[in-house]
């Protein structure tokens, strides 16, 4: 086991919220340690949109997800953070009052007065359209998020969904690329009105296309695209040809195809799930990659607790046993999310609950801030998030120094705060 880190505070997510945190926390003398699951800060800030314009950021017309990213580092350069990237908390152990150990699945160990929650919405990555064959164009003509928007420049620009960001990306591309067309499958939008106002202007100006159906399949060689494939709900299968894909299909929780067998268990043969997920599922199905059993789990076989089958009970209430190293249930939420429930902390509807004078959890000295909280009012901007950093910060230090007096300061007007920031 690798020595065990110390620190005042460990924040859990390295997104803006977590970063801004940093900064509040360093203003009043409290050292800091991030983990990320992903490779890099910024959070799906600067993964998933990193050129995507912001523009209620207090003080800044306009930023991009990277842009304010970098912004955020700078500003908290003079506090000396560490970053544990590519880490997933594992497990959080309370070991004093207040104090926790806390462990990652690279195996390193924390010990801290304070543990911050800024974990956004979780760890997801984007969901691959059910397209044949797309995996030979993704990277190289199928791109999932926009991280260089010179990427499309002179291209004929293929954007798929009828969300934010589908929306959002066709105004922000339509001067960039050769041509735009926007594909959804009706003409109904989910994204803000004011966007979709826009898309239609452009439409009726003839500067970009918007097409009604969904992508079938893809043309094209050597990962190249030259053309899709497009199936309308009314009327006969058409074909457009694009150089670039961008497909908005929302994210997904991802576990990549890591085990040797999954056999899929449901009390019926009737799915609440996207269709197009029950479709894939049936296509392993009959490719016999993988197994589809009706009926219901009624005992687990093995023994030292490592699980070795399980009988099921089918809707003709026949028995039968299947051989299994491990379950997965999903049989929805109960107040849980991951190893949060070790914690002591509630969830609700997938979101943390917190107390709105320093957005502490249940627990004393955890806090939730950003995306991940949840309280009477909430907004989910950024903005938000640095608000509850602040306050959280505030709560935190009687924590991290229970024998000291918190005195309020202004950055404007004192020398000790801009002492602490190199620039006095």
């Amino acid at each position: 086991m690798s020595e065990t880190i110390k620190t005042d505070v460990l924040i859990i997510g390295a997104g803006p919220c977590g970063l801004f945190a940093v900064f509040e926390l360093g203003l009043l003398d409290m050292k800091a340690h991030l983990i990320d699951i992903l490779d890099k800060a910024g959070g799906q800030c600067a993964e998933l949109y990193p050129e995507k314009p912001i523009y209620d950021i207090p003080g800044i017309p306009m930023v991009t997800g990277q842009g304010l990213t970098e912004a955020l580092m700078a500003q908290i350069k003079p506090f000396h953070p560490t970053f544990h990237l590519g880490e997933m908390v594992e497990r959080v152990e309370k070991i004093g009052n207040p104090g926790f150990r806390v462990t990652t699945d690279a195996g390193n160990v924390f010990e801290c007065k304070v543990v911050v929650i800024a974990a956004g919405g979780g760890s997801f990555q984007p969901k691959r359209p059910p397209v044949p064959g797309i995996e030979a164009y993704e990277g190289t003509s199928v791109h999932y998020a926009v991280r260089k928007m010179d990427v499309f420049r002179d291209k004929r620009l293929l954007i798929v969904g009828g969300g934010d960001s589908a929306l959002d990306w066709t105004l922000n591309l339509v001067p960039i690329a050769k041509r735009v067309t926007l594909m959804h499958r009706r003409d109904q939008f989910r994204a803000a009105p004011d966007s979709v106002n826009k898309m239609k202007a452009l439409v009726a100006e003839k500067k970009m296309d918007l097409a009604l159906g969904q992508v079938t399949g893809l043309e094209g060689a050597d990962g190249r695209l030259t053309a899709a494939l497009a199936k309308p709900d009314k009327g006969d299968p058409y074909r457009l040809e694009c150089d670039a894909m961008l497909p908005f299909f929302g994210l997904t929780m991802k576990l990549g195809p890591v085990a040797r067998r999954v056999t899929l268990l449901h009390r019926r043969d009737e799915f609440r799930a996207a269709p197009h997920s029950v479709e894939q599922m049936r296509a392993l199905v009959a490719a016999g990659k993988m197994g589809l059993k009706i009926g219901q789990v009624t005992e687990l076989k093995g023994e030292g607790g490592k699980l070795s089958g399980a009988t099921i009970k089918g809707s003709d209430n026949l028995i039968e046993n299947i051989a299994c190293d491990t379950i997965l249930p999903f049989f929805g939420l109960t107040m849980k999310l991951g190893p949060v429930a070790d914690w002591g902390i509630e969830l609700e509807h997938n979101l943390v609950p917190v107390e709105t004078s320093a957005f502490e959890t249940s627990v004393p000295g955890i806090f939730a801030i950003g995306d991940i909280n949840t309280y009477p009012g909430k907004l989910k901007l950024i903005l938000s998030g640095f608000h509850e950093a602040a306050l959280m910060a505030q709560k935190a230090y009687h924590y991290v120094f229970p024998e000291k007096r918190l005195v309020f300061q202004y950055t404007t007007s004192s020398t000790s705060l801009q002492k602490k920031l190199g620039v006095a």
